[in-house]
């Protein structure tokens, strides 16, 4: 089992670190969580290594993160087994929309999964954020546009590079 969730840890510590270093300086980019796309395609591929992924996933956000230990855990944990529950047992319809529409909706559950830790936490008094009744739904619905947009631009790029090949191929200079 360690070697074949080697690679998997691997670009998820990678994907963490580009997302928090690099890709935090490229506008388009830093609306994307990286994470919980990588979570989504190992949980609806039925990987039997999408729970570890999303524990090491949640576990290396932690670091980052200002939030109590086990918030992103929770969250990414969450995510990662309802998309899969979802996308095998209730979508019928296992096209791109599909996908589309479960990462834009998993990220939304996402951030309030998160929310929802932290309003109990601070309920219980056991965290003082003083900040939770203040939700981003701003930031939210754009890293939900951006990533659904990434995921599409990844899903058409194939195609559209096969069709620039073709045309370049039967082009007149090329005979």
């Amino acid at each position: 089992m360690p070697k074949k969730f080697l690679p998997i840890a691997i670009l998820l510590f990678v994907c963490i670190i580009l997302q928090l270093s690099f890709f935090s300086a490229v506008p388009f980019l830093k609306n994307i969580n990286f994470t919980i796309l990588i979570i989504l395609y190992l949980s609806i591929k039925n990987n039997r290594f999408y729970i570890p992924a999303a524990i090491v996933g949640g576990g290396l956000l932690y670091f980052f993160s200002s939030f109590i230990f086990g918030t992103h855990l929770l969250a990414v944990s969450a995510i990662a087994l309802l998309s899969n529950y979802i996308y095998l047992r209730v979508l019928t319809n296992r096209r791109f929309f599909s996908f589309a529409v479960l990462a834009g909706t998993s990220i939304f559950f996402y951030h309030a999964i998160i929310w929802l830790i932290v309003f109990a936490l601070t309920f219980l008094k056991i965290s003082s954020r003083t900040n939770i009744l203040h939700i981003d739904y701003a930031n939210t619905l754009k890293e939900a546009l951006f990533s659904v947009s990434f995921l599409a631009v990844l899903y058409l790029l194939p195609s559209i590079l096969r069709k620039e090949a073709k045309v370049v191929s039967a082009s007149p200079a090329n005979n």
